[in-house]
C-alpha cells in the first residue's frame, strides 16, 4: 500500500542518518492524498513543519495535510504530532522499514488523529524554539565562516 507513495528514500535516510541519537528534531509535514499513491512525505532540517505544510498545500492534491516532528534514535523514528493526520504509521511503515527505520508516534500520539494536549503541545513548543535557537546559531557560524 505505501510503496508507492511518493517518498524520496535517499533524502529521508540521509536525514535521519544525520540525526539519529541526537536532540534536535526533524520537522515534517504529511500529505493524507485520496490514495496512497497520493500521499507525501515532507521533511527538512530547517524549516518549520508548518512551512513544509503549507508548501503541500500550495500543491493543492491533499484531503488533509499534518505536520509535527521526527526524534530519530536506535532505528526508530518517533513522530510527534502537532496537527495530526490519520494513517501516518500505516502509510509510512514499509517505505521506512526500506531504510532501516521503525515508524512509530509519541507516547501520548493518538494515531487516529487526536491533538496533543496543552502540555505535549507546550513542550513541543518549547523544543521547537529551541531548534530555531540552533538552526539560527549554525547559520550565523556558516555566514562567518
Amino acid at each position: 500500500m505505501s510503496a508507492k507513495m511518493k517518498f524520496e528514500k535517499d533524502v529521508a535516510k540521509a536525514l535521519f542518518k544525520k540525526f539519529d541519537g541526537a536532540e534536535r528534531e526533524i520537522p515534517y509535514a504529511f500529505g493524507l492524498g485520496k490514495t496512497p499513491d497520493d500521499s507525501r512525505l515532507a521533511i527538512h532540517k530547517s524549516l518549520k513543519p508548518k512551512a513544509l505544510a503549507n508548501g503541500l498545500q500550495k500543491e493543492g492534491t491533499f484531503k488533509k495535510i499534518g505536520y509535527g516532528s521526527i526524534k530519530v534514535a536506535d532505528g526508530r523514528a518517533v513522530f510527534t504530532p502537532i496537527k495530526p493526520v490519520g494513517h501516518l504509521v500505516k502509510l509510512l511503515r514499509a517505505d521506512m522499514r526500506k531504510i532501516g527505520y521503525a515508524v512509530e508516534l509519541a507516547e501520548g500520539a493518538d494515531g487516529a488523529g487526536e491533538p496533543l494536549t496543552p502540555e505535549q503541545r507546550k513542550e513541543w513548543i518549547s523544543r521547537m524554539e529551541g531548534l530555531e535557537r540552533e538552526i539560527d546559531k549554525v547559520l550565523e557560524q556558516l555566514e562567518a565562516a
